[in-house]
């Protein structure tokens, strides 16, 4: 059987507001409770909200969040869709958003209704000094939690650029994880580079462990071999090469790589693994001749920190998907 958690014009836990036609970031917690953003009807006075079952976490035009960096702080204007997390327990969560008052310092994302990055303000705690927020990352899984709630990343532009002059970097708990033009772990010779992908990053996950993925293009100079997961136990600093681009992949598991299968591109944000040691995730296949025969959605053991043959499974061959 099934259970309705929301439906279009029922009633919301905002008073005088129904659930509207737009209902989205549907997540369930470890009690079965469901998690959800909302657009209200009628779509004045409190237009959205995010709740958790009967109640409402944020509601716009009535939440201020908290530490906001530009004064004077200002309420939820809008929740974005698709950018609503939590962890299991429901204890944590993190959104994207924009605040009422100027459009020069709106867009925000806030864990636990705090305000951890905002654009047209520097980042807290002095991580990136003398610089403010330029545009957040507009891809729908920029920002994570790990399912115990106590890590989390998210990623952003910074304003001493634009498009691909602008600096971006990766946050995680707060503290710079990874950032433009620098080596992807301490002694590496590969940097992070925008010039292959303007916006540097297309991936950042972490598990239970505090365990931390990042995904993104390199100054390699190989655009055959450009982009990387880099594993950073613990959040780093120091990390090791996951997975690559070109790496092979076992189409048919058989434990061996002759199925002339390779990664071409990684999903933006496909990428979950978990505290045991394993990786899922979203791939583009081409062949040796370099020409792309599909997409893939493959599992792997995460190796030793030695990057020498990733044994991959590929689950399923699909049809041709985006590309980054």
């Amino acid at each position: 059987t099934h259970t309705i958690a929301i439906r279009e014009g029922d009633p919301s836990p905002v008073a005088g507001f129904n659930f509207g036609a737009t209902n989205d970031s549907a997540h369930i917690q470890n009690d079965g409770t469901v998690r959800y953003r909302s657009v209200l009807t009628p779509t004045t006075g409190a237009p959205q909200m995010l709740g958790a079952g009967t109640a409402a976490l944020t509601v716009a035009d009535v939440t201020i969040p908290g530490g906001q960096l530009v004064s004077p702080a200002q309420t939820i204007n809008t929740l974005t869709a698709h950018r609503f997390y939590s962890s299991a327990d429901g204890s944590n969560f993190i959104y994207t958003g924009n605040l009422n008052g100027p459009t020069t310092s709106d867009m925000i994302v806030a864990v636990n209704n705090n305000v951890v990055i905002q654009e047209g303000a520097q980042l807290p705690g002095g991580v990136f000094p003398g610089v403010n927020v330029g545009v957040i990352s507009a891809d729908a899984g920029s920002q994570q939690m790990s399912p115990n709630g106590l890590y989390w990343a998210a990623r952003t532009a910074m304003a001493d650029g634009t498009g691909a002059t602008a600096t971006d970097v990766v946050l995680y708990n707060g503290a710079l994880a990874a950032r433009t033009d620098a080596p992807i772990f301490p002694g590496s010779t590969l940097n992070w580079d925008d010039t292959p992908f303007s916006t540097t990053f297309f991936i950042n996950a972490v598990n239970d462990n505090g365990d931390l993925v990042i995904g993104g293009l390199t100054n390699s100079g190989n655009v055959n071999r450009d982009a990387f997961l880099v594993y950073y136990p613990n959040g780093g600093p120091s990390g090791f090469i996951l997975f690559a681009e070109g790496d092979p992949i076992d189409l048919n598991g058989d434990g061996l790589f002759n199925d002339d299968a390779f990664v071409a591109t990684f999903g933006n944000d496909d990428f979950q693994f978990t505290s045991s040691g394993r990786a899922y995730f979203v791939v583009t296949v081409r062949n040796a001749a370099g020409t792309t025969t599909g997409n893939a959605f493959v599992t792997a053991l995460i190796p030793e920190p030695a990057h020498a043959g990733v044994l991959l499974a590929a689950a399923a061959l699909l049809p041709r998907r985006r590309r980054r």
